[in-house]
C-alpha cells in the first residue's frame, strides 16, 4: 500500500517537472534558433542550460511510462506493454531532437543550415508526440473501462491525447498549422490536473 501511495506521488511530480523542465528548455533553444536565423549571436550557456532541461524532461518522461505501465499491467498487460513502448520510441525521439541543438555550438558555420535544424527539431519532436498520444490513448481508455481514474479525468485525456496525435500529424504535414495550436490545449488542462490528482490520490490513500 505505501509502495503504490508513493508510486503515484513520483508519478504527479514527474509530470509538473517534466512539462516545467521542457518548457523552460525549449524556450531557450528556440530562441536560440530565432537569433540564428536572424544572424545575430547567442550565449552558448543558454543552449546548454536549455539542452540540459529538455534532456530532464526526457528522464522524467521514461519514469512516468515505467510507473504508470506497472499500474496498467495488472488490468491489461498488452496496452501497458504498448504504452510503455510508446514513451520510449518519444524520448527516443525527443533525444533525437536535442541533440539537433548540439551544431550550434559551431556558431556562424551552421548560419547557413539553421533552418534545416530547427526543421528537424520539430519534426522529432512532432514524431515524439504522435507516439505519446497514440499510446496513451489505448491507457485513457483503459483507465476509464476499469474505473481507475475518475470518468471526466479519463474523458479529458482522451480528448488530450487525440488531439496531441491530430496535431502531430497535421504538423508534420504541414497542415494548418496555426490551427494546431488550439489542439494543445486540452492537453494543457489534462497535464495539470492529472498529476495533481495522482499527488492528492496517493496522500490520501
Amino acid at each position: 500500500m505505501e509502495k503504490q501511495k508513493n508510486k503515484l506521488i513520483v508519478i504527479g511530480m514527474s509530470f509538473i517537472f517534466a512539462t516545467i523542465s521542457y518548457l523552460v528548455g525549449s524556450n531557450f533553444i528556440e530562441t536560440a534558433f530565432k537569433l540564428i536565423t536572424l544572424g545575430e549571436q547567442f550565449k552558448s550557456i543558454s543552449i546548454i542550460f536549455g539542452m540540459l532541461l529538455e534532456f530532464m524532461n526526457i528522464i522524467f518522461v521514461i519514469i512516468i511510462g515505467v510507473l504508470l505501465s506497472s499500474i496498467s499491467k495488472c488490468y491489461n498487460s498488452k496496452l501497458s506493454t504498448i504504452y510503455l513502448s510508446s514513451r520510449i520510441v518519444e524520448g527516443f525521439f525527443l533525444a533525437l531532437s536535442v541533440l539537433c541543438v548540439f551544431p550550434l555550438f559551431f556558431g556562424k558555420k551552421i548560419t547557413t543550415c539553421g533552418a534545416n535544424l530547427i526543421d528537424l527539431y520539430s519534426t522529432f519532436f512532432q514524431i515524439g508526440m504522435l507516439s505519446l498520444g497514440l499510446g496513451s490513448i489505448a491507457l485513457m481508455v483503459l483507465f476509464l473501462k476499469k474505473k481507475i481514474v475518475p470518468k471526466p479525468l479519463c474523458i479529458l485525456g482522451i480528448i488530450s491525447y487525440v488531439s496531441l496525435a491530430f496535431s502531430s500529424i497535421l504538423e508534420l504535414s504541414n497542415i494548418f498549422y496555426n490551427f494546431t495550436t488550439l489542439l494543445y490545449v486540452p492537453g494543457s488542462i489534462f497535464e495539470i490536473v492529472f498529476p495533481i490528482w495522482l499527488i492528492k490520490k496517493g496522500i490520501s490513500k
